[in-house]
């Protein structure tokens, strides 16, 4: 998980057995939250994460949560995104692994783990977002999508330069 103030990413010890024994089955789910959680550390040299801490000054916990969840989704599509121009280059993908890793972010959804949980989901306290916007946003990482809705998930600013974006995500 990463750590924007140590500026590192960290797994726990059993964080695979964890993924294994879930939803979250494939080797390519593995991959995707490996890929998931490296995304943020490309936003903090981005200064994406700066202006999320900066931002949380002047916001309510229900703004802060809505600006969380599109932070989250830039990193689901950061993933794939990756693995897109990773596979252009080196062909790592296997028949199925964008399937497994759009199973793995829908598998995640908060709408989903809190209907589990407590029975109910309210979604003005996602800060990682819905099932269908978690799939949504790998599908257009897995496409290399440079589209409106990539473009704008944290609106004007460094998130339009994909050139800083490709290069930010190589291997």
């Amino acid at each position: 998980f990463f750590s924007s103030r140590r500026r590192h990413t960290r797994f726990k010890c059993d964080w695979s057995s964890d993924v294994c024994s879930s939803d979250l089955s494939g080797d390519f789910a593995q991959v995707y939250v490996i890929a998931h959680d490296s995304g943020h550390p490309v936003q903090n040299l981005m200064g994406i994460s700066g202006k999320m801490e900066a931002a949380r000054q002047r916001m309510s916990v229900t703004e802060y949560n809505k600006l969380s969840v599109k932070l989250e989704l830039q990193a689901d599509c950061l993933a794939e995104f990756w693995a897109h121009h990773a596979n252009r280059t080196r062909q790592i993908l296997q028949q199925g692994d964008v399937e497994e890793a759009i199973h793995a972010a829908t598998a995640i959804g908060e709408d989903r783990l809190q209907q589990q949980s407590c029975g109910y989901v309210t979604p003005e306290s996602f800060t990682h977002g819905s099932c269908a916007r978690r799939g949504a946003r790998v599908q257009d990482g897995a496409g290399g999508r440079q589209n409106r809705r990539v473009q704008h998930l944290l609106g004007a600013g460094p998130l339009n330069d994909f050139t800083v974006l490709r290069a930010s995500i190589r291997l």
